[in-house]
């Protein structure tokens, strides 16, 4: 009855009246559509493909005799899926944004134009995006529209490309977008000559002493500057730590972390 590609339908069937046919004519459109069929006019066979359909859609279609007098009844509606096509259009509102000093979330949409089951995506990235795609690293994930990357070079610019894929083939990639990576290092502030307590921080931060005494910032294990009263010194992300009884919160873009003093080192979670 009926054979499919992803592009094209081909239709067959009998006569089915034994007067002399003159020709017959197919009408068909997509189900998903409401409105009137395409047709196809001055068909002399009963064997007949129509082309430049949509990939991994359903159609409906019907078939028209016509002799001399005019023409007869359509046939029952016969329904068709062409088939899988590999995506022809690239994932939409592709995002990335740092998790930590070294690992990123790459965040998109489902391509305009799937052609068929999204199978799953594949996330390219590298730091020299002059190089062919085929040499970019690469991560696979399934069908979801996020996924994190990780053991990145810290304090590198890294570019970015998604793609989808069906079971016939990958698509298109997106555009190039680009994420740097955060500065590794170890931070720790020192309260009136007391032993340094490190903390482990994967971006550059903003010290504000909470308290009306001098502390001492500390980076990578040497001394800043001194601080004798309240004051800030920003390297980016603003972080206040404060220092009364025995907590002491982190607070960055998203919200505050709180962190129980115990023995160091402290591990603080960029955000």
């Amino acid at each position: 009855m009926t054979e499919t590609t992803a592009t094209s339908v081909t239709l067959t069937w009998d006569s089915g009246n034994s007067d002399p046919i003159s020709y017959y004519v197919i009408q068909y459109k997509a189900k998903s559509l409401e409105g009137q069929f395409q047709e196809v006019d001055g068909v002399a066979t009963t064997r007949y493909s129509i082309g430049g359909l949509s990939p991994f859609s359903e159609y409906e279609f019907r078939v028209i005799a016509v002799n001399n007098i005019g023409r007869g009844p359509p046939s029952e509606l016969v329904e068709a899926r062409t088939g899988e096509q590999a995506p022809s259009s690239p994932p939409l509102k592709v995002q990335a944004r740092m998790l930590s000093a070294s690992t990123m979330l790459v965040q998109w949409e489902q391509p305009e134009e799937p052609n068929g089951q999204i199978r799953g995506y594949r996330v390219y990235y590298t730091t020299d995006p002059h190089l062919p795609l085929s040499m970019w690293q690469k991560h696979n994930t399934d069908d979801s529209h996020l996924t994190t990357v990780g053991s990145l070079i810290t304090g590198t610019t890294y570019s970015i490309r998604v793609l989808a894929f069906t079971s016939v083939g990958d698509g298109p990639p997106s555009d190039i977008i680009q994420v740097k990576t955060q500065q590794g290092g170890t931070y720790g502030v020192r309260w009136r000559g007391s032993v340094s307590t490190p903390v482990v921080c994967g971006s550059a931060v903003c010290l504000i002493c909470s308290r009306h005494h001098d502390c001492t910032w500390c980076l990578n294990g040497c001394v800043s500057e001194w601080h004798p009263r309240p004051t800030a010194m920003s390297w980016g992300v603003g972080i206040n730590l404060c220092t009364s009884n025995t907590a002491h919160s982190f607070f960055g873009d998203t919200g505050a972390k709180n962190v129980t003093q115990a023995p160091g080192p402290w591990v603080l979670v960029p955000v």
